[in-house]
């Protein structure tokens, strides 16, 4: 197959280097030690697609937003990207699957836009546990004060709007 121009982007965990603790940096060269089901599913992925890529030839780029042992802007403006897309990519779905269902839609003004917002209760909750849970975790298990883990999750609320 033909790839030219193509590339792979895989968004990867610094969980798969295993515990860090206080101190001291993971590198690209630290080897996998994963410490968890989900540090180990998601270095399995890694392995997946780094094994692919050199089988078929398939160029790819990994992003460790996390692996210099800071967490900052840029990673939570991923993030919020990310999340961005998948809900975007959730309200096009269901209005795919269930559009037909409701054929008064459409006889409205921006069909797509009201059928968006009458099913965004299943995002915003979504929304609500993970910037609970990114709070939680930036404030006790990395110690970020609070305004500095608000700020970061406000960067990520803020590239969420901007992706959708």
């Amino acid at each position: 197959a033909d790839f030219v121009g193509k590339r792979f982007y895989h968004i990867s965990t610094d969980e798969v280097y295993g515990s860090l603790g206080t101190e001291g940096l993971f590198k690209e060269t630290t080897p996998y030690n994963p410490n968890s089901p989900y540090a180990a599913s998601k270095a399995s992925s890694d392995h997946f697609v780094r094994s692919f890529g050199e089988t078929y030839g398939i160029p790819t780029t990994f992003f460790f937003p996390e692996y210099l042992g800071k967490v900052g802007l840029l990673s939570h403006f991923m993030l919020g990207f990310s999340i961005g897309g998948f809900i975007g990519a959730f309200h096009i779905a269901s209005y795919i699957a269930n559009g037909h269902n409701f054929p008064f839609i459409a006889t409205l003004r921006s069909p797509f836009f009201k059928y968006t917002i009458n099913n965004s209760f299943i995002p915003f909750v979504f929304l609500l546990f993970l910037g609970k849970e990114l709070f939680i975790f930036q404030t006790e298990r990395e110690l970020l004060p609070s305004s500095v883990a608000a700020f970061h999750i406000l960067t990520t609320l803020f590239e969420l709007l901007f992706s959708c």
